[in-house]
């Protein structure tokens, strides 16, 4: 176990955090797998976020993703273990977007020599990233394990998702939206926009539109703007 945490911190595959955080504030990765067809990749392995983009840009790829096996995270677990910790935090993707939590759970319970605590952040990519990076930096601070844990469940219903769409193409491929949207232009105000990861009862709805602006330059502003957050509060200072 890195000496910078006495307990280890356990992202899913979908989390976007850049490798050299990840490196620095020690925070491990379960697999994602990418599948084009026949042909199957585990993301940051063997395809790269270059080369997945570049592969979706053949307008009959379809991708798809699934979760890590029970095998896959025990591995993930038992490694941490074997470094020194005997407390695992796991990050997983929304319940409603994925099956990850329900198989990070199973695997803990398989789990006898160390106390793991999954926590579903009700959202993924950027947000998870986000509590991750948060949790770690309390880590480093020196923060105890529970401690972390109850920042990463304050955090979870706070932390918001906005992603700026410039083509609806690639959600039209997966039936998500009909092709007359999906060839709208920006400039007619249907694909430039902020979008957020929205919630109604505890649970994740990532299709809300949050705002739409006719372009880039505009959208970008204000889904900054519709994404503030008082993290004093959510933090307690």
């Amino acid at each position: 176990m890195s000496a910078r945490g006495a307990f280890a911190i356990i992202v899913d595959g979908t989390a976007v955090l850049p490798h050299d955080i990840r490196r620095q504030l020690d925070i491990r990765t379960l697999p994602l797998h990418v599948s084009f067809g026949a042909e199957s990749y585990t993301d940051g392995v063997d395809i790269t976020t270059e080369q997945f983009y570049e592969k979706i840009r053949d307008p009959r790829a379809k991708p798809t993703t699934s979760t890590p096996s029970l095998g896959e995270c025990r591995e993930v677990y038992e490694l941490a273990i074997r470094e020194g910790a005997r407390e695992l935090l796991v990050l997983t993707i929304a319940t409603e977007l994925s099956t990850t939590y329900s198989v990070a759970n199973v695997t803990a319970q398989q789990i006898g020599d160390a106390r793991i605590e999954i926590v579903d952040t009700r959202s993924t990519a950027g947000a998870i990233g986000l509590i991750a990076s948060a949790c770690a930096r309390l880590r480093r601070d020196g923060a105890d394990f529970d401690a972390t844990v109850a920042l990463a469940r304050r955090l979870a219903p706070n932390t918001h998702l906005l992603a700026l769409i410039d083509t609806l193409d690639f959600l039209r491929r997966q039936g998500r939206t009909d092709r007359s949207r999906a060839h709208a232009r920006p400039g007619h105000g249907a694909a430039a926009g902020a979008h957020r990861g929205a919630r109604a009862r505890g649970r994740a709805h990532p299709r809300r539109a949050a705002a739409r602006e006719r372009t880039r330059s505009r959208a970008a502003p204000r889904g900054v703007g519709a994404g503030a957050l008082p993290l004093r509060r959510v933090l307690g200072r």
